[in-house]
């Protein structure tokens, strides 16, 4: 859900020209807000005095939200690097541009530019990329079937599993096992 707001403040913003997101895990945001909504509907001096209040209070969150990007001295390259951490640390669980977007608090086409810029691809071909070098050290060293080792690795069957394994390899799992032993025997 994005709810989009403008307020008309007397504060120098020319230092955060662009918009941004702020994340609601505890619903304060979303509560004031709906205050807001709630008392601009009724319509009275009071309730206009008592929406600018709430007002006050998300602009609040707003200056809270840019002086802590500015303490953490937060970029984009830092981003990416949490970003490519956390997909790291999870390629066992699905991951879906959508979730790494909202675990960012940014959007999904900045999330798209952010790996571009930095890895020259797109997040689902970085997370398969991923999935898939893991699978062909698993297909040396293990002898887990294809089914395992695509569910160890979060994907959605073993069909699509080879599918994408045999885009970006030129082979099927079992094809690709199958070399593998056949380069080892003496």
């Amino acid at each position: 859900e994005i709810i989009c707001i403008w307020l008309d403040i007397n504060f120098d913003a020319s230092a955060h020209l662009k918009s941004f997101k702020v994340c609601d895990l505890g619903g304060e945001l979303r509560w004031l807000l709906e205050q807001i909504h709630k008392e601009y509907r009724i319509n009275s001096p009071v309730s206009r005095e008592i929406a600018r209040a709430y007002a006050q209070a998300v602009i609040g969150h707003y200056m809270r939200h840019c002086s802590y990007m500015h303490a953490k001295g937060l970029d984009s390259a830092e981003m990416f690097d949490g970003l490519k951490s956390y997909i790291h640390q999870n390629l066992s669980s699905q991951i879906t541009p959508a979730q790494l977007a909202k675990m960012c608090n940014i959007s999904i086409s900045y999330l798209f530019k952010l790996f571009k810029q930095h890895m020259g691809t797109t997040p689902t071909t970085y997370v398969n990329t991923l999935r898939i070098e893991t699978a062909q050290k698993m297909l040396e060293t293990t002898q887990f079937s294809i089914s395992e080792i695509s569910k160890s690795l979060g994907f959605v069957d073993a069909s699509y599993f080879s599918r994408i394994f045999r885009a970006h390899t030129g082979v099927t799992p079992n094809a690709y096992r199958a070399l593998q032993i056949k380069d080892d025997a003496p």
